[in-house]
């Protein structure tokens, strides 16, 4: 061979390896590449464990490649394995990698150790450097919901979903906080909606079971719970709260047998559990009710529900005594006379109270709410909220746990849970007038006076003779300016309550403001006048008198 022809065929050897080599080199990058836009494509359509193999296919290729742990630790934090550790640990390394993802490292430490107020702090840095959005609006959505800022939570899990149509994770978040808030309704869309882009997704159907069991659709809260069970029939830790919520809402449907079931079930794994233990007294108690030989008794006290939820207290006192009268031990017959003696138009709080607590000795499932009220009366709210809470999960006298929970909400001045517990009483029993009243109550303290109107007028319509009403509405007339309409509400009540004085020196007092702000100035000085009748210091009654002498005088 000559000298020449070896020199071409050395030449193209070292040329074809440097073609190779430089092909190679391109070839890692676009391979890196590839795998993480599948990772990110899988995380998207809620492909978890597809989407972790290929950012750590990414990571293995480019172990320096800090966005990869990112999203890693996303989708290992999202799956439904939900491994928060190993999540952090990658987080963590992406933030050691790269400084740009410090602040959403920083926050997701702060909001897994509930320090919410720091974590939405840092969430919104977050958001306003554009970094990993999607996760931030949902995490910040989640430190607000722990707060229970419920509006502002739904906007940040609404703005998640419009950067991810597609993931379900975010209508998960939403569909909680809307059960939270009592919308129920939307809690189900938002369920279906992630059912229907990850039907493994277990969780889901434990939020729309919830929100089925409050709107009274037990039979599908049982199916949602089933769904649930079965998808992670080897989990324990869900089976003690799933069977639990299940056999509720076997036995709100009069699957006693089923329910029954659900509690052994539970009593197995735990023969000590509080929550079983309690539904399977209520549920012996209902079979008892019902049984042979109390047929007269149920009757009557099937008179009785329909009577206080039609806002017949009287009558439905009556009932429940009849009830109570037949059958002495039936616990929940004294409850639900206490509940109709608290409600009426007569108050009687000690009466109530009274029955309350023998609900409570007869059948021990009685005996959170028992507590619930004497802490509320005793305005131990915080403890009342607590207690209230046990009874809510319990789904015991669900309608009045509600109402009872939310006006210690309202004495705390938390108004947003109070709006949201009185909306859920509301839909739980949509004729019953008491809970419009209180819910305007709570509108006029957060002066949104039409939304009170509103509400006091349905009240008014399926109860017009609950006078309370009467001042709630005249009290947002007078805000809104309506003075005479305020002045005419006051007088409703005053001739519903004529022999009550106790009541006159309040009322007269606000019709006499009203009267004033109208410019009639006779009838402001005779409410001013018949206070001072009854009470001559009263300092209010003395103001308003000043007030229309120096306008008269003007």
């Amino acid at each position: 061979m000559s000298p020449v022809y070896r020199f071409i065929l050395l030449a193209a050897a070292v040329f074809l390896f440097s073609v190779n080599a430089y092909g190679a080199g391109l070839a890692e990058p676009r391979e890196k590449a590839r795998a993480f836009e599948r990772g990110d494509y899988y995380f998207h359509n809620n492909e978890f464990k597809n989407s972790i193999d290929e950012f750590t296919k990414a990571i293995n290729i480019d172990p320096q490649w800090a966005e990869a742990y990112l999203r890693r630790g996303n989708a290992r934090i999202w799956g439904i394995d939900a491994d928060l550790k190993l999540g952090q640990e990658d987080i963590n390394k992406a933030a050691e990698l790269d400084p740009k993802y410090a602040d959403y490292a920083l926050a997701f430490r702060f909001y897994i150790n509930r320090n919410f107020l720091h974590a939405i702090e840092v969430f919104t840095r977050v958001i306003q450097s554009e970094i990993n959005l999607m996760d931030a609006y949902s995490d910040r959505g989640n430190s607000y919901t722990h707060l229970g800022e419920f509006e502002i939570a739904i906007a940040d899990h609404s703005e998640a979903i419009r950067l991810s149509p597609n993931f379900a994770g975010n209508y998960s978040n939403r569909a909680y906080v809307y059960n939270e808030m009592g919308q129920y309704e939307l809690a189900i869309s938002d369920c279906d909606r992630a059912i229907e882009l990850y039907p493994e997704y277990y969780w889901v159907f434990g939020e729309r079971g919830h929100a089925n069991y409050l709107l009274g659709n037990y039979h599908e809260s049982a199916i949602d719970y089933t769904n649930g069970i079965n998808m992670q029939s080897d989990n324990e830790n869900i089976a003690f709260r799933w069977y639990l919520r299940r056999g509720n809402s076997n036995m709100m449907r009069g699957e006693y047998d089923e329910a029954l079931k659900d509690v052994d079930y539970v009593l197995r794994l735990d023969p000590r559990n509080d929550d079983a233990l309690y539904l399977r007294d209520l549920i012996h108690s209902r079979l008892r009710a019902g049984g042979p030989g109390n047929d007269t008794a149920s009757q009557a006290f099937e008179r009785g529900v329909n009577y206080f939820y039609n806002n017949e207290f009287r009558n439905a006192i009556e009932q429940f005594s009849e009830a109570i009268e037949i059958s002495p031990e039936w616990a929940e017959a004294y409850l639900r006379r206490g509940s109709a003696r608290v409600w009426g138009l007569d108050f009687d709080l000690m009466l109530g109270q009274e029955d309350f607590d023998r609900a409570a000795q007869l059948n021990p499932i009685y005996n959170d709410y028992a507590r619930a009220v004497r802490a509320y009366i005793g305005k131990n709210y915080l403890i009342a909220i607590e207690l209230f809470n046990r009874v809510i999960m319990n789904g015991i006298n669900l309608m009045d746990a509600y109402s009872d929970r939310a006006n210690s909400y309202s004495s705390l001045g938390d108004f947003d849970n109070a709006i949201a517990d009185h909306s859920a009483a509301i839909r739980l029993s949509p004729g019953f007038a008491g809970n419009y009243s209180n819910r305007a109550f709570v509108y006029n303290q957060t002066e949104k006076y039409d939304l009170a109107i509103s509400d006091c007028d349905m009240a008014i319509l399926l109860y017009p003779a609950y006078f309370w009403v009467f001042f709630d509405r005249g009290y947002a007339n007078y805000q809104l300016g309506n003075y005479l309409d305020s002045a005419n509400d006051f007088t409703n009540g005053i001739n519903m309550q004529s022999g009550n004085d106790n009541i006159a020196l309040t009322w007269y007092l606000h019709r006499g403001n009203s009267y004033l702000k109208n410019g009639d100035y006779d009838k402001a000085m005779a409410d001013a006048d018949y206070v001072l009748n009854l009470d001559p210091r009263n300092g209010s009654a003395l103001h308003l008198k000043s007030l229309i002498e120096s306008q008269r005088e003007q």
